[in-house]
């Protein structure tokens, strides 16, 4: 045995992006390679340890128009980026694929600026001001310059990702100049903060320091000339005036405020802080990101931006961010914060008065009891005005509607007031100019971050538990919480046991019972489901019968056996109840604990024979829809006869092609479903042609396994119905789903199987398709010859029988045959028989494959421009019909074609598009094409 050569030890590594995007081990820096390999180590070291989506990835490296490579040129980047960190010690840093994306795995510490927010972090939680001030210091000390990742990335990409930490940066400096201000530093501080106002001119903080460090110096007059440039810079800019706090000071200032010359003592006024406290919040960026902005926007008194309104599902986490997000916040609102839970949706009922809520907050204000009217008009008129010049945060947490919120909102524009609801409360949106935001669950890696972070970081080898536990709780912040008290309150509960009683859907909010009325999560949502109306009740419960992601309004309307405009506005009902989400227009999703909370009502609420007729409605409504789209994508299918379809079953079947691929795009999953979920009703007479209808989707789709599964549920269906038709219909198609996949061993027993049962029924059509798709099984075989013959017998029985769309596509099938077997000018005439026919049949598909036979036959003639034009017609038909499959089989000719006609560049274009089209499927050519890909190749 040969020992392996002793290897030299690996370098950890720092990344940089406070200002060019470089990394570094202590032996020197690593070649990241061009522009675009900088920005991806930019985009996932922002993001350290999270996944990145490609879809972001490409949005932020194309952001006006990606080419059609982009996805590639992601991957190219990514490899690049493995092998510049070769050198790096794996455990150090690594570029990682992660689900539809990649990440950086590093230490947080190892970024720059990641390193820069941890400090800043610190800093905000730290109360004395000489250790908040080395923190800072240190913090800015990582900054070379003003301008981050600064030669990675175009301006506009570089704003949308800098832009936190650039703000960041400047509220750090302007902290700082704080602590120095109060250290009696101020004429030390004349230069820096003359420089920094120059660079900043509409940032209110900075004036106003500059403004006291000179009226400390003796310089009063310049610092007015400071506001006055100021006011004058914000009216030119924006329309605004000054804030209050420097309207104040510019009167402190003209007065002589003695209060200036010293360091502020206690505040003279109380200073209320009543957010609650909060356990630590997970992911949120956006959210956090915008209500930052909101911040920033009281500070400049702009009107109509100082009301959010964050609303989502029960239990989604509004209170865990509006609270959290409040105590980090809390140095922008100096006068305080003020919070009150105005029970909204208690299950008691007993929603808060806003008088009596307006009561406690002058209270708090230090307003003196014996000068609170009793006049709720009257008391809210006073707590306006005793706020009118403060800067305060106002947090409302779980309002039941507007009419709740609207006593409790300041009138000064120099507060904010976040507002959590299930409500969308769009009238505030809409009178008040609130800000909505919507939040949704967290992300799968954002969720285990918060279950491990609650249960102390379980090894890896209980990995898969975690993402159970998580895909159990549907990503649900309040869910995950209880289901993590649950197990370390039970004396740390193994992961195993916490996960079996998660499993069961039957028990799954049992499991997440915390216990008490807030944690009890049917409990929590029992407040929602309550509230609603009757039919909006039905329409709910209904929907846990529903076996897809998501349900699109006709499907809706069909369960619950209701007009769809009436439907419609229940689901609108549902939505603002944020029972169901409306995440595309017109299709609505439930989560997997609300679906959970309302099968559990349904089965106390409506009888089986209720259930079961509402997954009857729905089948027929799938049925109705899915053939006369199926026969859209394959004209040549000969239809099946339907069940009527029933008076209260809403049905909108596509009219064109592209409508048709559309919507089975986004109905295929829920079709299936609902086939299988049908068998299982015992309605098996839907089972089989609902599964049925899928098959042209699938076969242009590459969705072989799909394809095998359907047509399995529907062959066990015919069976059981006794239906040789059907039968043979579902063993097609699972052999389909075999020979595309390359199982042709497994797809010839059943396609002779189908064969037989269609030739003792008589059935034609069956029988040449089958016929043609065992001759390309021979093909796959290599028997070219015994192909032709299956090929030309099928072609015979569609003749005997005036079969006409089956003779055309069958003399396509006999050309290809006689040009595998060299005989190239027999075949360009089959084909040419073929196109004539065509033009009296609408087959597309039919088309494409007769024009990609030629291409082959006019390519071994020597004929290649008259070749590669065939493959291009080709190409267009299955562009248009969407069948990536044959796409790429035909792209890839085309570039051997392109090769051999001396254009490689052209070539290697054609192959890069036939590997995106083959990874796209998960197919295995795309190994071949990769090969053709390299540099190296023999092409």
């Amino acid at each position: 045995m040969r020992s392996r050569p002793i290897e030299p030890p690996l370098e950890p590594v720092r990344v940089c992006l406070l200002g060019a995007v470089s990394a570094h081990t202590p032996q020197g820096p690593l070649h990241l390679g061009p522009r675009q390999q900088r920005l991806l180590l930019a985009i996932l070291a922002l993001e350290a340890n999270r996944q990145v989506s490609v879809d972001r990835i490409v949005d932020l490296m194309w952001p006006a128009a990606p080419p059609r490579t982009a996805r590639h040129a992601v991957r190219v980047c990514a490899s690049g980026l493995r092998t510049a960190f070769a050198p790096v010690r794996a455990a150090d840093a690594a570029i990682i694929g992660v689900g539809g994306g990649y990440a950086l795995r590093i230490d947080p510490m190892a970024v720059d600026a990641q390193c820069f927010r941890a400090l800043l972090g610190e800093a905000d939680t730290e109360t004395s001001d000489q250790r908040r001030l080395t923190l800072l210091d240190q913090a800015l000390a990582l900054w070379p310059g003003t301008t981050p990742l600064a030669d990675a990335a175009p301006p506009d990409v570089r704003d949308r990702l800098s832009a936190g930490l650039t703000e960041a940066r400047l509220r750090a400096v302007e902290d700082r100049f704080d602590i120095r201000l109060r250290f009696g530093q101020h004429a030390r501080l004349l230069d820096e903060l003359a420089d920094a106002c120059a660079s900043h001119p509409a940032r209110e903080r900075l004036a106003g320091q500059l403004m006291l460090a000179m009226y400390r110096c003796g310089r009063g007059a310049e610092g007015l000339a400071v506001y006055h440039r100021l006011r004058d810079h914000l009216a030119e800019q924006f329309g605004l005036d000054p804030g209050p706090a420097l309207r104040g000071l510019e009167r402190q200032i003209l007065q002589q405020d003695p209060a200036l010359e010293r360091h502020p003592g206690p505040r003279r006024r109380p200073v209320p802080a009543q957010l609650p406290a909060m356990a630590g919040l997970v992911g949120r960026e956006p959210e956090l990101a915008q209500l930052d902005a909101l911040a920033r926007a009281t500070q400049r008194d702009a009107p109509g931006t100082s009301i959010a309104v964050i609303t989502g599902t029960a239990g989604v986490g509004k209170t865990a961010l509006a609270v959290r997000w409040g105590h980090t916040a809390a140095a922008r609102f100096p006068d305080g914060q003020l919070h009150v839970n105005l029970r909204g949706f208690d299950p008691s009922g007993a929603a808060l008065d806003p008088a009596a809520v307006l009561r406690a907050f002058l209270n708090a204000l230090g307003v003196p009891a014996q000068q609170i009217p009793s006049d709720p008009d009257e008391r809210a008129a006073v707590y306006r005005s005793t706020i009118a010049d403060r800067r305060l945060l106002v947090v409302l947490d779980n309002a039941r509607h507007a009419e709740q919120v609207r006593p409790l909102l300041p009138g000064a524009p120099s507060c904010l007031t976040v507002v959590t609801s299930r409500d969308p409360l769009r009238s505030l949106v809409a009178i008040e100019g609130a800000t909505p935001l919507v939040l949704d669950r967290l992300t799968a890696e954002q969720s285990r971050e918060l279950l491990t972070s609650r249960i102390g970081g379980p090894p890896q080898a209980t990995e898969p538990l975690i993402d159970e536990i998580v895909d159990r709780c549907a990503r649900l912040p309040l869910a995950l919480a209880v289901a993590a008290a649950r197990i370390t309150t039970r004396r740390h509960l193994p992961l195993a046991e916490a996960t079996a009683e998660l499993r069961d859907a039957s028990t799954v909010l049992d499991a997440l019972d915390g216990g008490d009325p807030v944690t009890d999560l049917r409990a929590v949502l029992s407040w929602s489901y309550l509230a609603l109306g009757r039919d909006a009740a039905r329409l709910f419960r209904l929907l846990a019968t529903h076996p897809g992601a998501d349900v699109q309004e006709p499907a809706a309307a069909s369960l619950a056996g209701l007009p769809a405009a009436h439907t419609r506005s229940l689901l609108a009902e549902l939505a603002s109840a944020h029972l169901v989400t409306e995440h595309a227009a017109g299709r609505y999703m439930l989560h997997d604990l609300l679906k959970a909370y309302a099968a559990e009502q349904s089965q106390t609420t409506d009888s089986a024979e209720d259930r079961r007729a509402a997954m009857l409605r729905l089948a027929d409504h799938y049925l109705h829809t899915a053939h006369p789209a199926a026969l859209l994508l394959d004209p040549l299918q000969v239809p099946i006869t339907l069940p009527a379809r029933r008076d209260d079953v809403v049905a909108e079947p596509p009219g064109q092609v592209d409508a048709a691929l559309a919507w089975f795009h986004t109905e295929h999953e829920a079709l299936s479903a609902t086939s299988a979920r049908a068998a299982a009703l015992g309605l098996d007479e839907h089972a089989w042609r609902l599964a049925w209808t899928l098959t042209p989707y699938l076969l242009r789709q590459g969705h072989w396994q799909a394809l095998r599964a359907a047509g399995q549920v529907a062959a066990d269906a015919a069976r059981r119905l006794g239906d040789r038709g059907a039968l043979a219909r579902s063993l097609h198609s699972i052999g389909m789903g075999y020979a595309r996949s390359g199982q042709h061993g497994e797809a010839g027993p059943l396609l002779r199987q189908a064969l037989d049962l269609f030739t003792s029924s008589g059935d034609v059509p069956g029988q040449t398709i089958v016929l043609e798709d065992l001759a390309w099984g021979a093909e796959a075989d290599g028997d070219a010859q015994r192909g032709l013959a299956l090929a030309e017998q099928a072609l015979a029985i569609a003749e005997t029988a005036s079969h006409t769309t089956g003779v055309a596509r069958l003399h396509n099938a006999v050309g290809w045959f006689h040009t595998l077997l060299g005989r190239h000018a027999d075949a360009v005439n089959h084909c040419e028989q073929a196109l004539a026919m065509f033009q009296q049949v609408d087959d597309p598909a039919a088309v494409a494959a007769t024009w990609d036979t030629l291409g082959h036959a006019h390519r071994h003639l020597g004929d290649h421009e008259r070749a590669a034009r065939c493959y291009r017609d080709a190409i267009g038909f299955y562009q248009t019909l969407g069948d990536l499959y044959n796409e790429a089989a035909t792209l890839a000719e085309l570039g051997h074609v392109l090769h051999e006609s001396g254009r490689p560049d052209h070539a290697r274009q054609a192959w890069r598009e036939a590997y995106e089209r083959y990874e796209q499927l998960g197919h295995p050519d795309a190994r071949q094409i990769a090969d053709l890909l390299q540099p190296a190749a023999g092409h």
